[in-house]
C-alpha cells in the first residue's frame, strides 16, 4: 500500500491507501453547500494513516469535498391509461419540456445530461 499526503492539526499525516490508490473511509455526516458554486458535498468521517513503516497507524478524522455532484431525478408521469403509449410519450414529452424549463430558471447551472422513458 502507498501513502498519501494529507495535513491535520498542523502536522503532516501519510493517508494508508490500497494498491489501486483507493483509500478506506469511515463516513460518519455530510453536509450540502448549495450556496457555493459549484455546490459542494462534505463528507466527514475517520480515514487511516500510515504508522511505523507504512502499516496502519490509526483513525484521523477528515473531510472529503465533492464538487459537481451528479444526480438523478426521477420523474412521475399522471397518464389516466399507462398501456395508451402514443399517450404516454405525449406526456413524457410535456413532462420533459416543463422539466428544463423549471430548471432554466430556478438552477441555471444545472445541465440535463440524459433522458429516458421507462415503460
Amino acid at each position: 500500500a502507498g501513502a498519501g499526503a494529507g495535513v491535520g492539526a498542523g502536522l503532516q499525516k501519510q493517508l494508508l491507501l490500497e494498491e489501486d490508490g483507493g483509500m478506506w473511509f469511515f463516513f460518519v455526516d455530510a453536509f450540502e453547500d448549495d450556496r457555493a458554486n459549484p455546490p459542494r458535498l462534505y463528507l466527514f468521517g475517520k480515514a487511516r494513516t500510515a504508522g511505523q513503516n507504512g502499516h496502519a497507524g490509526q483513525y484521523e478524522s477528515c473531510c472529503l469535498v465533492v464538487e459537481k455532484m451528479e444526480r438523478c431525478v426521477h420523474l412521475l408521469l399522471n397518464v389516466e391509461d399507462p398501456d395508451d403509449q402514443a399517450h404516454v410519450q405525449e406526456v413524457a414529452r410535456k413532462a420533459e419540456v416543463e422539466f428544463e424549463q423549471m430548471c432554466r430558471q430556478h438552477c441555471p447551472g444545472v445541465k440535463i445530461l440524459r433522458s429516458k422513458l421507462k415503460m
